[in-house]
């Protein structure tokens, strides 16, 4: 039986081999906001999303080929939440996980473009799994609904009014659901 960290290190594994795949599908290699995109999505993190989404599969015996795709999605789509999070008019972060965040590096229109096509090249990817046409048929809209006006967006709406104004626990609570929980 393989140990929790060695199924953990597998999972990482897949889900860096499927933002590869998926890098060289839905960017543009000559291009220097797709370089900033591959920038962030390539500086690491845990993967969590993605671990998640392999393990779930993994659990139920789902196909591993569509979830590795699925995976690489919603990694591409927390990959356009940092680097938009990370902007001056947003919180204004230099570094991200020990490297200059994408906007420091690329210029700021570089990394807002570099955020818009990862989250682009997220519901293409779900769009294109390859599985039954429902899988696709379902993925995209969830993956949109997350990310976008109900969920992730507003979650960062949120986080910026509460830098003016003091928010409760329920309020900080209802910030995390749908910044980060909602995907």
């Amino acid at each position: 039986m393989m140990t929790f960290e060695a199924r953990h290190a597998e999972y990482v594994a897949r889900c860096n081999d499927a933002i590869q795949k998926a890098e060289t599908a839905f960017l543009q290699p000559d291009s220097i906001v797709s370089k900033a995109a591959m920038y962030t999505l390539d500086n690491g993190g845990k993967r969590v999303r993605g671990v998640v989404t392999l393990a779930v599969c993994d659990l139920l015996g789902g196909n591993m080929e569509a979830a590795e795709v699925f995976a690489a999605a919603i990694e591409m789509m927390h990959a356009f939440s940092l680097i938009h999070d990370d902007l001056p008019c947003m919180d204004d972060d230099d570094i991200r996980r020990g490297r200059h965040a994408c906007h420091i590096e690329y210029g700021e229109a570089n990394a807002l473009l570099a955020g818009d096509a990862l989250s682009i090249a997220a519901l293409q990817a779900t769009a294109t799994a390859p599985c039954p046409p429902m899988g696709p048929a379902a993925a995209t809209p969830l993956l949109a609904r997350a990310a976008g006006a109900r969920g992730m967006i507003y979650g960062q709406e949120l986080d910026l009014k509460y830098e003016t104004q003091l928010a409760t626990d329920a309020d900080l609570r209802r910030v995390q659901a749908h910044k980060r929980g909602a995907l």
